[in-house]
């Protein structure tokens, strides 16, 4: 029992420091990104900082319980225990925090994929897309092009379905609010009525036709951004739920396989 213990402990270590190394190496970029652990809305690089601190809190246990388990080094062993320990704690508490955050937002999309702030959380909206981090994603949206995108869906697709197959953040960020009465002339050009626009909301002033400004700074960009992130999240969430049952199936191998004293003093003296 106790050398199948063993057995398992070791696979199960394998296993999960090569899944260290690949979140550890996507997130830091040295190897050519795998899989998207941390969602697909653009510039959520928030999102990395807690991953790759999960990533190499992981990689430094698993290579201590591979360590402790060849060299049956008793004390090194109790040190993974305790150390996967508090990995899962920190991971459970994750979740959590990530749950409440993500609870509030919209459950249907609404027509033309109109969202507003109120929406969404208050951390959210604090420490997401507050005045100071909100300047850094703003670029990061203009130099990925997000706009680009919408234009090409816009002059090839029916109006039928366009609003089917754009993302939240190009709704929000790269049109003007349906309320203000801009008219559509073509990809890059929404023409103001002549009597004038038929709302004064701030995101209707706001809105510009040109490429870098388009609605960036309009709180619709904000809220379509807000939308994706939360989905984004919400994967993450699953994610992390699987990856929590795995860690805990790993505590409880490594807890069987620990070596009792008389084997690893037997071991060390050889």
């Amino acid at each position: 029992m106790a050398r199948m213990s063993c057995c398992f402990f070791c696979v199960m270590n394998m296993m999960t420091l090569l899944i260290s190394m690949i979140i550890v190496g996507q997130i830091s970029k040295t190897w050519r990104p795998v899989i998207i652990m941390y969602g697909s809305a653009p510039c959520a690089g928030f999102l990395k900082m807690p991953i790759l601190s999960l990533g190499i809190s992981i990689l430094i246990a698993s290579v201590i319980g591979l360590i402790a388990l060849f060299c049956r080094v008793l004390c090194l062993h109790r040190v993974y225990l305790w150390v996967m320990l508090l990995i899962i704690i920190a991971l459970f508490s994750f979740i959590v925090f990530s749950l409440l955050v993500t609870s509030k937002g919209p459950r249907e999309e609404s027509s033309g994929r109109e969202y507003s702030l109120r929406q969404f959380s208050g951390w959210l909206r604090r420490n997401v897309v507050d005045v100071k981090n909100w300047f850094g994603i703003n670029n990061c949206l203009v130099k990925a092009d997000v706009c680009n995108s919408f234009g090409k869906k816009l002059s090839v697709l029916p109006a039928a379905v366009v609003w089917e197959v754009v993302s939240p953040v190009e709704s929000g960020c790269c049109k003007p609010p349906p309320q203000c009465g801009y008219k559509f002339k073509n990809v890059s050009y929404w023409e103001e009525p002549k009597s004038g626009l038929t709302s004064m909301d701030v995101d209707c002033v706001t809105w510009k036709n040109e490429e870098d400004t388009v609605c960036y700074s309009c709180e619709s960009c904000k809220a379509g951004y807000l939308v994706q992130v939360r989905d984004d999240w919400l994967i993450l969430n699953a994610f992390n739920i699987c990856f929590l049952i795995y860690l805990l199936i790993v505590l409880a191998i490594g807890f069987f396989s620990l070596p009792n004293p008389s084997e690893a003093n037997k071991f060390s003296s050889v």
